[in-house]
């Protein structure tokens, strides 16, 4: 009974694996599919349909290939226009791919954090079952719908084109919808659980205190969603168009701070956790050197088996000592977040250099 009232977790599919359930194909195969009909071939199609002009309808899908707020009318050479068509329907399949990458990751991790909360799976499944969530999904499709398609909607130019338009752009955004929210929730997912009052790992067993999975959820959702929005916005580096490249700065520099927002609290709950260790060995240093110093007194022998017990606790304290400075401030390897930032630098600093270019 318990575990029918538990909320909903990670195990719960996303609203793109929820759209691809019907096919029962393998889920890459799904995706590749369904990128192919909501993005170019399909937009190429329908625009055809519309007005029965190879050449109108080769120039309508290249327009609507990419995000712009403003009307894109400027055409450039057929390659560039294949190429702009390639990138915005390979981010239909890296976006769909992104949203059941990020919850299996989520969901395997499940098994090592899972321990450290006192009711169990209960508050992981609380953390992170919105990730799943039918409404945040459908919050962002509604927001990059009306934000998006007006511009697109003015390159149809018949009904038939309007009305094929209209129904592959919401498939496309309701696609990009699903991937930004599992993203974001995510990351808020392993923020809330953070604030649970975790029982952590000895740092003798783990210098992470058991928290790495954490660190391993948030560096490795950074990098997928970093590779994913460049090439989902990838064909404003091509076209120059300034509203997107403006926004795709925004959301970069978003995700360069999202690397360290969800694990400020986890932060300060390890350095607590290392001061503290530090505070009882540097206790135990002051027993054990009034102990020393007390054997050491004139008039006083010692026995060789009294001797070599002191060395012997002296040896375990040096130990400890030697693991408690070990302990991480952050449950991640440093090393992987400087690459990662590195790489998010440079595309940031590629896509400013671009908009410099163009201002």
């Amino acid at each position: 009974m318990s575990r029918e009232l538990s909320p909903p977790g990670p195990e719960r599919l996303t609203v793109p694996e929820r759209l691809t359930r019907p096919t029962h194909l393998p889920y890459t195969i799904s995706c590749l599919m369904i990128s192919l009909v909501a993005g170019g071939p399909g937009s190429f199609l329908v625009f055809y349909l519309g007005s029965l002009n190879i050449g109108q309808a080769w120039s309508e899908t290249v327009s609507a290939s990419f995000f712009s707020i403003l009307p894109i009318t400027q055409q450039g050479s057929v390659v560039q226009g294949v190429a702009e068509v390639v990138v915005s329907t390979l981010a239909l399949f890296v976006d769909m791919y992104l949203t059941r990458y990020l919850r299996l990751l989520v969901l395997s991790a499940r098994p090592r954090l899972s321990p450290l909360s006192p009711t169990a799976e209960s508050s992981y499944r609380k953390a992170f079952g919105p990730m799943t969530s039918l409404s945040g999904s459908l919050f962002f499709t509604l927001l990059f719908f009306s934000l998006y398609f007006p511009a697109r909607g003015l390159i149809a130019t018949s009904p038939v084109s309007l009305v094929g338009t209209t129904i592959l752009s919401a498939i496309a955004f309701m696609i990009y919808g699903a991937a930004f929210w599992v993203y974001l929730s995510g990351l808020w997912g392993v923020s809330r659980f953070g604030r649970e009052p975790l029982r952590l790992k000895k740092f003798y067993e783990d210098r992470m205190l058991g928290l790495q999975p954490l660190g391993q959820i948030v560096v490795s959702s950074a990098a997928i969603f970093s590779v994913a929005i460049t090439i989902t916005l990838g064909a404003s580096l091509i076209t120059g168009d300034v509203p997107s490249l403006a926004s795709n700065l925004a959301i970069v520099a978003i995700g360069i701070s999202m690397i360290f927002l969800p694990l400020i609290g986890i932060h300060r709950r390890m350095v607590g956790a290392k001061e503290e260790e530090e505070a009882k060995l540097s206790s135990l240093s002051k027993e054990l050197f009034t102990v020393s110093e007390n054997s050491g007194a004139p008039n006083q022998e010692d026995s060789p088996s009294t001797n070599v017990k002191d060395l012997i606790e002296l040896e375990k304290f040096l130990a400890l000592r030697e693991e408690a400075s070990k302990i991480s401030e952050w449950p991640f390897e440093s090393r992987n977040v400087e690459r990662l930032i590195a790489i998010l630098l440079a595309i940031f600093a590629a896509l400013l250099a671009r908009l410099l270019q163009l201002l």
